[in-house]
């Protein structure tokens, strides 16, 4: 037993250690370091081979994939709450792998992979730490003290690796101390950037929110600021940009998310003008999984709800601050310090935070009614312009003729529309005259922008209280993700109106042609790409947020369990694939030695000959080198620290390739080579 092995297996168990203390998968570790003490005895040697390894850590990675796969659980250890057990199948494979190669020939010392594998899995030990909670000074005392110890183990077994009876040169010394300055240095590099990434997060968010609040951005005219020209969504559509803008992972349609709403309409343009308020912090939902531990949940609406569903939003547009939610969402979480709602239901986050994901809890009904408006929300609510022509009037009041409610007023706003007009997206208005007017009036064709902000002043005119919001309609479907997708082209603007009973709810005032309805797919090409896309930005922001371990818990999110048939699938045509592969090795092997069988008679005496040496040598710690010839075995065998005693060994073998590869050997050679065959 070298230096080496006990360096090696003490490296082990410390890293074993740590998957039992942070993980508590102490039956793992016994089985893993019954294994390698088997290795570390000698009694058991495979000689390497590059093939038969690749296979076996293949078999290996599937077998724990796919127990992961099937028992997969949540796994709580202590204070230290992890969303799935694929980290802990990652380490345990690579501990399982570093017990494998103790059962090498001992002659050669432990390959740089070992410490190399042992500082990967120290590096993802140390990466669970992030919510360790009240025990967290604890676990950082025993991790550094691990993480000491390894780099001085580590030290050891690449100083003292080398194969017996050959002398270290000084080349080899330089060698070994050059790995493990590598090693240390590799070591010590991950630890510190998983450490600064997360010790910096906040800092590294705001310096990439004052990067991207320095870009120019097209927010303020997109109609998500506190003003809205009646062309930021015309500007925004484009001509069928098919651009993201939004993405919803949601079960039931997103349908109208807000971006913003307005309450009044003067001089071309729309403008909020009612107050925010800081918007009251609440307890983590229950059963709320996948959400990072630096979000935060707010209260958005007051009213009480029933039968909540969740919906993420991910947006790809700059909105400086505007949180897209829907007309039902009572609850927002998200990386935010701070939330503002205000009186027109806008939902407000700081604008130095970057471009971030965000959760929307919506309620599929209320438990109670709605709250008033309050004298100063109503009177924004149904103010009109001040130059606002009479003919509007006398149309509004033509329109809601012998129509009380809200309803009816309502459905006849939007009766008049259809059947007077028609959609485009391009319009020109006459110099010096109100956009609204004209549009109301003339009856041109025209984008939804004039007819949400036409329908909205015919609405006030006949006493409703309403406001103008600018928006997307998420109505496409992502076939390869399931998630909902909202471009460039399906940006909107509608009206949502006051009724006492209901509530704010949503007129749809364009004509059909206007509206996005999701029916114009784009190509699965361009689906599969946007999803490629997204998977990536979720990988990262998992990444950023919680390190390797939310990496890992994105991995275990796309596997399981929707994934998880495919990973069975892809899992069994790997295993199939190895098998295959050992099959057509074990056949080549057979073939060659039926050709040694069915060749002449003093060829398979010769060969058992050598088999005999080789064990009896084996049992003295010797082996043969894997493609070593017999006689650089026998020069070896000459070289080393026990020369004298290993001469009469280095004879036989030079004497057996004689024997074996000259003219055929007659009855006295053979028994020589018996007689002095090594012991």
């Amino acid at each position: 037993m070298t230096l080496n092995r006990i360096a090696g297996f003490a490296l082990l168990c410390m890293e074993a250690a740590l998957l039992g203390v942070f993980f508590g998968r102490w039956i793992s570790v016994a089985l893993i370091l019954l294994a390698a003490a088997a290795g570390l005895s000698g009694r058991w040697i495979i000689k390497p081979d590059r093939q038969r390894d690749m296979v076996l850590g293949l078999v290996l990675g599937i077998v724990l994939l796919l127990a992961w796969s099937i028992f997969t659980t949540n796994l709580a250890v202590s204070s230290v709450v992890l969303q799935n057990g694929l980290n802990v199948v990652f380490l345990q494979f690579l501990l399982a792998m570093q017990a494998y190669l103790f059962f090498r020939p001992r002659d050669s010392g432990l390959p740089f992979i070992f410490p190399l594998l042992g500082a990967l899995a120290l590096i993802m030990a140390g990466d669970v730490l992030t919510t360790a909670g009240r025990r967290q000074s604890v676990f950082n005392m025993v991790y550094m003290a691990a993480t000491v110890a390894y780099l001085i183990l580590a030290g050891v077994l690449l100083f003292t690796g080398r194969r017996v009876g050959k002398q270290r040169s000084p080349r080899d010394k330089r060698t070994a101390i050059l790995s493990g300055a590598v090693l240390a240095a590799a070591l010590v590099l991950g630890l510190t950037i998983s450490v600064t990434l997360k010790s910096n997060q906040q800092q590294l968010d705001t310096w990439f929110a004052e990067l991207v609040n320095a870009m120019p951005t097209p927010s303020a005219k997109l109609g998500f600021s506190e003003r809205a020209r009646l062309t930021s969504v015309r500007d925004m559509k484009g001509r069928g940009d098919m651009s993201t803008a939004l993405r919803v992972v949601s079960e039931l349609p997103p349908g109208y998310l807000r971006g913003h709403a307005y309450d009044s309409y003067a001089n071309r343009e729309w403008t909020n003008n009612l107050p925010e308020s800081p918007a009251a912090k609440a307890q983590p939902a229950r059963g709320e999984t996948g959400q990072s531990t630096q979000d935060s949940r707010f209260v958005i609406a007051s009213e009480g709800a029933q039968s909540m569903y969740a919906q993420e939003v991910w947006p790809e547009i700059t909105t400086r601050g505007a949180l897209f939610t829907n007309l039902s969402t009572c609850f927002v979480s998200g990386p935010f310090a701070s939330l503002a709602v205000d009186g027109a239901g806008n939902v407000l986050a700081p604008e130095n935070v970057p471009e971030t994901h965000y959760r929307n809890e919506n309620a599929r009904r209320l438990d109670s009614g709605p709250r008033p408006l309050s004298d100063t929300e109503r009177s924004l609510f149904t103010s009109l312009p001040e130059d606002l022509s009479p003919d509007v009037a006398r149309l509004a009041e033509s329109l809601f003729q012998g129509r009380n409610s809200v309803q009816q007023k309502v459905d006849a706003v939007i009766g008049y529309f259809r059947e007077h007009y028609e959609y485009k997206l391009e319009i020109e208005i006459p110099r010096g005259m109100d956009p609204v007017t004209y549009f109301l009036l003339d009856r041109p064709p025209a984008h939804c922008e004039f007819f949400a902000s036409g329908a909205a002043i015919l609405l006030r005119l006949g006493g409703v209280p309403c406001r103008y919001v600018t928006g997307f309609v998420a109505a496409e479907r992502n076939p390869y993700g399931g998630y909902w997708i909202a471009r460039n082209r399906d940006a909107h603007a509608w009206v949502e109106a006051w009724d006492e009973s209901r509530g704010w709810f949503t007129v749809e005032a364009t004509v059909a042609d206007g509206v996005p309805s999701g029916q114009e797919v784009a190509s699965a090409y361009s689906q599969l790409w946007d999803h490629l896309k997204f998977r990536i930005k979720e990988a990262m922001a998992e990444y950023f947020a919680g390190g390797l371990r939310g990496l890992l818990r994105w991995m275990g999110r796309m596997l399981a369990p929707a994934a998880r048939p495919l990973t069975i699938a892809f899992a069994a045509v790997l295993f199939v694939g190895a098998l295959v592969s050992w099959v057509k090795r074990r056949s080549k092997r057979m073939g060659r030695a039926k050709s040694v069988r069915q060749g002449a008679p003093y060829i398979r005496e010769l060969h058992a000959l050598l088999k005999r040496a080789d064990r009896n040598l084996a049992r003295v710690k010797v082996t043969r080198g894997r493609g070593e010839t017999l006689h650089q075995f026998a020069a070896r065998l000459e070289s080393g620290e026990n020369a004298s005693a290993l001469a009469p060994a280095a004879a036989w073998y030079r004497f057996y390739a004689v024997a074996r590869f000259g003219p055929p050997p007659g009855v006295q050679e053979i028994e020589q080579l018996k007689r002095t065959l090594p012991r």
